[in-house]
């Protein structure tokens, strides 16, 4: 039989677990994707000599676009009954439960590329 259908692939998404702070692999790659998309936008606006006001404003867009865009692909792709019913936890870290509020933090990005 082959050796590789034996290979138990289980690893921790997780990093890092510390005092309620969790640092996972995705957390890394995505912060990383938009750094180093920035960095090379910032070049090429170097390049064709255009300003670092207008480069700033596109950084700003870009950077808000892309992390509510990855947030609502998230809520609306994998749980659209649940934030249908709560739209405003879509993007509030705050769940009201019991009439209290609770901390739930931002849990859940996607990440898809569409062609």
């Amino acid at each position: 039989m082959n050796p590789l259908l034996y290979i138990n692939w289980d690893v921790d998404p997780n990093i890092i677990h510390t005092n309620g702070f969790t640092l996972g692999y995705y957390n890394i790659l995505f912060v990383g994707g938009l750094i180093l998309s920035a960095w090379i936008v910032k070049k090429i606006f170097k390049k064709e000599g255009l300003s670092d006001d207008d480069y700033a404003r596109l950084a700003l867009y870009c950077f808000v676009g892309i992390v509510a865009g990855a947030r609502l692909g998230h809520c609306l792709f994998y749980q659209p009954e649940y934030y249908l019913k709560h739209p405003l936890e879509m993007f509030l870290p705050f769940s009201w439960e019991g009439g209290t509020f609770k901390f739930t933090g931002y849990r859940g990005l996607a990440s898809h590329l569409f062609w």
